[in-house]
């Protein structure tokens, strides 16, 4: 079995994304059976500097040209036996291809000033095209039950699987470290982009009533 798997993420963002598709990979990878073929679908060129119009002309070119031209010759010539989309939709998969796609949130949806004009458009985009694939991994229950209320996708159509752990019973347990700085007996640890879809302000309210 082939499958063929986005590997956008790796070259676009150091965030969430793409620490999960890293994972992935190495999970896959690691426990296949031999009868598994992966294969990597993505534009191999780092877009992470912020500096302008470098940045959006390769964005540009990934998500509107790359997305619907080289990518669509490249799954057309493998022709895996699925191709699984690991975030934003950005190629639909050439019939009669099946394709799987990773939800990890609707938030352009529900918060969409938290998002540039552009990652707007591009996401929701996304998002809308949701309903021409075979099926959606999201990452959680709300997430599913955002997914239906957004998108009035059937249940059927969806399976929930949790982010998983790099960590394994039988490679022992990490050794501690001491912290570089004093830490208090209680805290919160809280480990996350500083933005406000983060929601650290309800974790400290939280924190404070507890």
């Amino acid at each position: 079995m082939r499958v063929a798997i986005d590997t956008n993420a790796l070259y676009t963002t150091r965030a969430g994304i793409s620490r999960y598709v890293r994972k992935l990979l190495q999970a896959l990878r690691r426990h296949k059976p031999e009868c598994l073929e992966i294969t990597e679908i993505g534009w191999p060129v780092e877009n992470f500097d912020f500096r302008q119009p470098q940045r959006a002309l390769k964005t540009l070119y990934r998500e509107l040209l790359w997305a619907r031209l080289p990518a669509h010759r490249i799954l057309r010539k493998i022709a895996p036996d699925v191709y699984h989309s690991t975030g934003n939709l950005l190629t639909l998969a050439p019939s009669p291809i099946p394709q799987v796609v990773t939800v990890h949130d609707m938030a352009v949806f529900r918060n969409p000033e938290r998002f540039r004009p552009w990652h707007r458009f591009s996401a929701r985009a996304g998002c809308l095209r949701l309903h021409k694939v075979e099926h959606l991994i999201c990452i959680s229950q709300f997430t599913i039950q955002e997914v239906r209320e957004v998108l009035g996708l059937p249940i059927h159509k969806i399976s929930l699987v949790y982010y998983g752990s790099p960590f394994h019973p039988e490679e022992g347990i990490p050794k501690e470290k001491k912290p570089n700085d004093d830490v208090s007996s209680e805290f919160v640890l809280f480990v996350s982009s500083l933005e406000p879809g983060k929601n650290a302000r309800l974790i400290l309210e939280a924190y404070q009533l507890a």
